[in-house]
């Protein structure tokens, strides 16, 4: 998830956008926002590149300041080294989505990426899905020894067979 972290901090300089809206979400009205690429933004890595060729759309809920969903597609192909390193392939898209899990804490909730990328002579293609659900607090003042031990327990609180 860190590279996903690292590029919502981006979203701010790497895209232009535009009002679309309001939509309906779970916890309210949600405005809506359409972006594409800044060409004013200089990615600072290869992880970033593929921003220059993302456009989409973009949720936010007002009273929380904070990306429900964003939803983007490659418009262009993103060459990296020139073209010789690699190249992203048009067409590809992704969203990511987060809510508060509990206690005004935030958390990416779902990815779902597919994009072909080729490098030199091969073609990788990424078809992913990430549901990142169960977020439960724990209780306050536990070291990491007693929280490695509630994970390895389990709801039940007898050890899980194969842990």
């Amino acid at each position: 998830m860190g590279i996903v972290m690292k590029l919502l901090r981006m979203l701010p300089d790497a895209f232009l956008y535009q009002y679309a809206g309001t939509v309906a979400g779970q916890s309210g009205t949600v405005e809506k926002f359409t972006f594409k690429p800044n060409p004013k933004f200089s990615p600072p890595d290869y992880e970033s590149q593929a921003l220059t060729a993302l456009s989409g759309e973009v949720w936010i809920d007002p009273a929380q300041e904070r990306v429900l969903h964003l939803e983007g597609h490659l418009q262009q192909d993103t060459d990296y080294g020139w073209g010789i390193l690699g190249r992203l392939n048009k067409g590809g898209w992704l969203v990511i989505e987060q809510a508060d899990v509990g206690g005004k804490q935030w958390r990416i909730t779902h990815v779902q990426m597919e994009m072909t990328l080729r490098i030199v002579f091969k073609t990788k293609i990424f078809n992913t899905v990430e549901q990142l659900t169960r977020y439960t607090p724990v209780p306050a003042g536990i070291d990491y020894r007693q929280a490695i031990k509630m994970l390895r327990t389990g709801p039940g609180g007898a050890a899980q067979a194969g842990r």
